[in-house]
């Protein structure tokens, strides 16, 4: 769910971090206007968001100064790859990125319920419609939406770990389904998909790095994207790198726990980078 327009953001339960959101109520430096010229769409869930770092610190704004494209950001809370997935014709009507549309994810491994309600679209809307409802009022204060926040996370892991088991591949069908139609979404508007993914880290006993994910899982997900004309960016050997050369980690905060919770700064650069970097490659090979 977006943000009121114009209006003023403050975080200091996670990171220290402050800004003002653009005409639509999203996380950009600048306003949007009908009919500019956008280059590269980036869309994701709360990383992208990014309200747990500056404005000029997250991965949208870096990526522009680093690649010269002009890039907008309409990353919002809770809107996981499967989301926007079912948001992304409708982005990119009326955007029409002309060179790339870059999603973000955390997770490439869904219960086969969602893939199916992914397929008939019948996931549920995030936000509310009717504005001036309590819930409405809840969600737009920023302190009960971050305990709103915290209480979903709570029943999300509760319940992935009772579907353990109920994994993306007990239906690649769907997925597969669903990866071609965002490709076809993505190409009627002139631009190549990237499925940014970010997996969650951990530091073990020796203090050494830990990618928190299933590798089998990733690397069929990686072979979808690739057999159907999807960029998959992998950011575990970065994140293994930076912590190996630097000890630096992609998540946590001064006030939080180490490693975890949403991209710092440093994830924001690593993530900037590398998105450069498989843009780089591609037009390369073009």
């Amino acid at each position: 769910m977006r943000s009121q327009p114009d209006s003023i953001w403050v975080q200091c339960l996670e990171g220290f971090a402050y800004g003002k959101v653009n005409n639509e109520g999203h996380n950009n430096s600048y306003d949007y206007k009908r009919g500019i010229s956008i280059d590269i769409l980036v869309m994701g869930a709360s990383h992208m968001e990014g309200y747990n770092v500056q404005t000029e610190e997250n991965t949208a704004t870096l990526l522009s100064k680093i690649s010269k494209f002009r890039v907008y950001n309409i990353g919002a809370g809770a809107h996981f790859l499967l989301t926007c997935f079912g948001n992304l014709q409708a982005a990119a009507e009326k955007y029409r990125p002309s060179k790339y549309i870059v999603i973000e994810t955390e997770s490439v491994k869904f219960p086969d319920r969602m893939l199916k309600m992914a397929e008939a679209g019948t996931l549920p809307e995030v936000g509310v419609k009717n504005r001036g409802t309590l819930r409405l009022i809840l969600r737009e204060n920023k302190y009960f939406k971050f305990l709103w926040t915290q209480m979903n996370k709570m029943i999300q892991t509760k319940s992935q770990q009772a579907k353990i088991k109920d994994t993306l591949f007990n239906d690649s069908e769907i997925m597969l389904s669903l990866i071609r139609q965002a490709e076809g979404t993505a190409s009627s508007c002139g631009a190549k998909l990237i499925i940014a993914y970010h997996p969650r880290v951990s530091l073990k006993k020796d203090g050494t790095l830990n990618i928190n994910d299933d590798s089998e899982i990733v690397k069929q997900f990686s072979d979808l994207c690739a057999e159907n004309g999807i960029y998959f960016l992998n950011m575990a050997g970065r994140f293994l790198e930076e912590y190996k050369n630097n000890y630096i980690l992609p998540y946590g905060f001064a006030n939080t726990s180490v490693g975890k919770g949403h991209m710092n700064r440093e994830g924001h650069r690593m993530f900037a980078d590398e998105i450069y970097a498989l843009i780089k490659r591609i037009e390369a090979e073009s």
